[in-house]
């Protein structure tokens, strides 16, 4: 008898570990499945004596998935990646941030944080990621304002303050 009360304790806990597993995705997203967005562009810090800035074409992609995917494997992934397609540290360095600001259908702006960088001159691919937890859950039209700032120092000459506003827009079906 005592034998099959460890057992039933021992299957209720593990079923209701099951059910923490499936339902808190659902609970945190709100829905069992999550709008994704990517929005992808290119940033360039060019070599010159006089260091600019410049952003390149946004290319954007949209798909839906699981609650539970995103929470257990995208999520814990990070919102922002980026790839250094041609980088040169003896050109220059550049030292600063993008702050980066979602603006949602309902004309809400959703501050995202600074993302540093500090890397030679020349171009980046980044990538920024949207989701349930950055804001994005209705449909319509998102926007993504963008302010690159630091400090740029070309090969043999003074820092320069360098900084660039960048505006994307984007539909969510």
């Amino acid at each position: 008898m005592k034998n099959r009360l460890v057992l039933v304790a021992i299957l209720v806990v593990v079923i209701a570990a099951a059910a923490l597993l499936i339902v808190t995705p659902y609970l945190l997203s709100g829905s069992w499945s999550v709008k994704m967005n990517t929005i992808t562009f290119s940033e360039n810090i060019n070599t010159s004596l006089r260091p600019q800035v410049s952003f390149g074409t946004a290319t954007e992609y949209y798909w839906v998935i699981t609650s539970a995917d995103y929470y257990y494997t995208i999520h814990s992934g990070g919102s922002i990646t980026t790839i250094n397609n041609s980088v040169n540290s003896k050109a220059g360095n550049f030292t600063g941030f993008i702050s980066w600001f979602l603006v949602n259908p309902s004309n809400q702006t959703i501050s995202q944080g600074n993302y540093t960088i500090s890397s030679g001159f020349g171009n980046r691919t980044h990538t920024f990621s949207f989701s349930a937890d950055q804001g994005v859950r209705d449909s319509g039209v998102y926007r993504l304002n963008l302010l690159l700032s630091g400090s740029a120092k070309a090969a043999g000459a003074s820092p320069v303050t360098v900084a660039s506003v960048q505006r994307y827009s984007w539909n969510v079906p």
